[in-house]
């Protein structure tokens, strides 16, 4: 797990929990929510999609952007939750962030965000949430792989070319490093549209 805080003290939540579970027993997406709103205890709790996420920091700069988002008033969604899916996936549209980065009944594997001003109870949280999907925890899901580039750079229409100006070398640590600097860059490009 990887838990984060966040630098900006005015921000009304300053700890973020990331990490990614496979072998999953995902009962159905109601339950799920049911149980997530269970133990949230003023969390914010997402699940995601971990094939189309480029790697933890993905992950926690678009929870950084769904939080400045709500300070802003300059919210999508009404929902925090949401939110932050729609900063994951670029995205303004609702619909195609779900489709994106929405988990369904058949997955295996998924990712979790949790959101909160206590580093202990977010622990707690994602232990918890761990044991009802009966799951093994493996952050190694978040890292960018070659099968995840070509479906995150379709997502946020990143060409060839593109990341050849940015790594010529085509080294797999560069293209790597390239990659998730031009998805963070198209994430932040989404706050500044609104």
């Amino acid at each position: 797990m990887y838990l984060k805080k966040f630098e900006d003290t005015r921000l009304p939540f300053q700890y973020c929990g990331i990490t990614a579970f496979k072998s999953i027993t995902l009962p159905s997406i109601p339950e799920l929510f049911d149980f997530f709103d269970g133990v949230k205890n003023k969390s914010i709790i997402q699940c995601f999609n971990c094939s189309r996420i480029a790697s933890w920091e993905h992950v926690f700069f678009a929870a950084l952007h769904a939080i400045s988002s709500h300070e802003l008033g300059k919210m999508i969604s009404m929902d925090l939750g949401m939110e932050f899916l729609l900063h994951a996936s670029g995205q303004r549209q609702i619909k195609v962030a779900k489709s994106r980065l929405g988990v369904k009944e058949d997955f295996t594997e998924l990712g979790l965000v949790v959101i909160g001003n206590d580093h202990g109870m977010i622990s707690l949280q994602i232990k918890d949430i761990q044991f009802f999907l009966k799951a093994e925890e493996d952050e190694t899901l978040l890292e960018l792989t070659e099968p995840k580039k070509k479906q995150i750079m379709a997502d946020f229409k990143i060409d060839e070319k593109e990341l050849l100006a940015i790594c010529p070398s085509g080294e797999t640590q560069e293209w790597q490093n390239a990659l998730l600097k031009i998805v963070l860059n198209r994430m932040a490009m989404l706050i500044l549209d609104k």
